[in-house]
């Protein structure tokens, strides 16, 4: 199940040709795709995890890709204007080797040059929608519209098919998260308290706890109850009746989402 991007383009092909029928359906010619960008604390320079639009990371599964834009248009491939700042604070982003072939690409050092050179091939493609969270530079751009309900609902309801591509990736996740499931089992079953647990799956899965695909639920006894318990208590209760793991995988922008319950005797 690794990344094939030959399977890669195949899906690429089927919705890209999906983009373009919502497109006509709505009397337009391309569609303007943000990543996103992470969201800043008050008056702090810590951010919330970041997770891309998913609009934009069913064409391009990989996460680091803040503050790019893909165009989706008449052309056969869409363009990718791709963030890559000069920074010394934080690695860079790369271009990854597959997307070479998927997408037509520039690399941008600044947010600035980027907008410049999308303001340019907007105004070639004629009536274009932007499809996405709303960004400063939004506002510069010669956009027909801003995320128009009857396209976004068109574009949803094509995710719910998955491609080939796509249902590999699915699998690939849920391997993931069986491997840290079993480890917390195992953690349970050898008295580790739910911060046990929880480093126990983090470990076992291979994943960063800022990287998973929602906050992993551990619940001994009573806090099974609670429905997205969040705490990880470092003690274990005495007495303990059960166990609840809901807790998930990630692979190339996919997830897998699995529930499990133990009872604490025989």
């Amino acid at each position: 199940m690794a990344f094939d991007p030959s399977e890669h383009a195949g899906h690429l092909a089927e919705i890209v040709g999906q983009w373009r029928q919502a497109l006509r359906a709505n009397r337009l010619d391309a569609a303007v795709v943000p990543a996103g960008a992470a969201s800043y604390y008050y008056q702090d320079d810590q951010s919330a995890p970041f997770h891309p639009n998913p609009h934009f990371a069913r064409f391009f599964p990989d996460d680091n890709c803040e503050h790019s834009v893909l165009l989706v248009g008449p052309n056969e491939r869409p363009k990718l204007y791709f963030h890559q700042p000069n920074d010394y604070w934080y690695q860079p982003p790369e271009v990854p080797r597959w997307a070479g072939s998927a997408f037509d690409i520039e690399v941008h050092a600044d947010a600035e040059t980027l907008t410049q050179s999308l303001v340019q091939d907007v105004r070639k493609v004629g009536r274009a929608a932007w499809v996405g969270p709303e960004a400063p530079f939004s506002s510069n751009l010669p956009l027909a519209d801003l995320n128009p309900e009857r396209l976004v609902n068109k574009l949803v309801f094509a995710r719910a098919t998955k491609t080939p591509f796509e249902v590999d990736r699915m699998r690939e996740a849920t391997a993931v998260a069986v491997r840290g499931h079993l480890a917390a089992r195992d953690a349970f079953l050898g008295g580790g308290s739910e911060f046990d647990i929880h480093i126990a799956y983090l470990s076992a899965s291979g994943q960063q706890e800022s990287k998973l695909p929602y906050p992993n639920i551990i619940a001994l006894n009573e806090h099974a109850g609670i429905l997205h318990y969040q705490h990880y208590d470092r003690m274990r209760p005495v007495g303990t009746r059960s166990f609840l793991i809901d807790a998930g995988g990630c692979a190339h922008g996919y997830q897998a989402d699995i529930t499990r319950t133990y009872r604490g005797n025989a």
